[in-house]
């Protein structure tokens, strides 16, 4: 998909993304352009939040739901938008806040809350990811109730399944973020900014 365009008429919008269910908390602020699909700002969320975008999402938004149509015309559900063809000003403003489900086995909810909204800095890259706490849970983890019990025995030695969950997630600290990480993997979704 080709960049979009900033320009001096484009809005960036601050969204903290927040992973519900989850303690401690794991958040990213991300700054994204206004003029960008819901699809765009799926693939926002999957790099910056560290997701391998390997199940199906959707957005809901004032009871909306918007995702990708399933392309087998038996299957299509005609309440699901396409998340393609809405931009993400025309149905989020500062104040508001979207539901952002991934994973519909595991079953891991977002919230989104649009907390700012400024014109573009001249130069700057969008989309950025600016701040944030911990990493996104491994996938296919089980969902936030198994994900509390695999950070326990992930921290107890002691705990019957530690070696277990150790060699299956080796390397995995739940501690560790980095923002500059995360919107480094976000350069490549990088808009032109002409503002």
């Amino acid at each position: 998909m080709p960049p979009g365009l900033i320009t001096a008429m484009t809005r960036i919008l601050q969204i903290k993304i927040e992973l519900t269910d989850v303690r401690p908390a794991v958040w990213r602020r991300v700054l994204v352009p206004d003029s960008m699909s819901l699809a765009e700002l799926h693939d926002v969320i999957q790099q910056s939040m560290g997701w391998n975008d390997s199940h199906l999402h959707e957005f809901e938004i004032d009871a909306q739901r918007f995702g990708v149509p399933d392309p087998d015309p038996e299957e299509h559900d005609e309440s699901l938008i396409d998340e393609a063809t809405t931009t993400l000003g025309l149905v989020a403003s500062e104040g508001d806040e979207l539901s952002y489900l991934y994973d519909f086995g595991d079953c891991w909810q977002h919230t989104l809350t649009v907390e700012a909204s400024r014109a573009p800095d001249p130069g700057a890259r969008y989309p950025r990811c600016v701040a944030g706490s911990r990493p996104c849970p491994p996938e296919d983890v089980g969902g936030p109730d198994a994900y509390t019990e695999f950070l326990a025995a992930l921290r107890d030695p002691e705990h019957e399944d530690h070696q277990e969950f150790a060699t299956w997630a080796e390397g995995f600290d739940p501690d560790a973020f980095e923002p500059s990480s995360a919107d480094k993997r976000l350069e490549p979704l990088a808009w032109i900014n002409s503002a």
